[in-house]
C-alpha cells in the first residue's frame, strides 16, 4: 500500500514539472517573437530618413547645407594611396 501512494505521488510530480516545461517554452517562444518584431519588423516599417546633405563652410566661417553636390566638391583632389613594398 505505501508503495502505491509513492507511485502516485511520483506521477503528480511528474506531470507538474511537464506542464511547467512547458510553460516556460511557451513564454520563451513569445519572447523570441516578440523581440523579433521590436528589432526586425519596426524599423523596416519607420519613415526613412531626410536626404542628406554638403556642409559647405562659408568665408564668414558659418556653416552651410547645400542639397546639390558643388563642382568643387566633385573635383577635389583624392589622396594618394602608397603601394606597399
Amino acid at each position: 500500500m505505501p508503495e502505491d501512494i509513492l507511485a502516485s505521488a511520483d506521477s503528480s510530480n511528474r506531470k507538474g514539472r511537464g506542464m511547467g516545461s512547458v510553460l516556460a517554452l511557451l513564454v520563451l517562444v513569445l519572447g523570441l517573437a516578440a523581440a523579433t518584431v521590436w528589432f526586425v519588423a519596426l524599423p523596416a516599417l519607420e519613415k526613412a530618413p531626410a536626404p542628406s546633405c554638403e556642409v559647405v563652410i562659408l568665408k564668414s566661417g558659418a556653416p552651410d547645407c547645400v542639397s546639390e553636390v558643388t563642382r568643387s566638391s566633385q573635383n577635389a583632389p583624392q589622396k594618394a594611396s602608397r603601394a606597399k613594398r
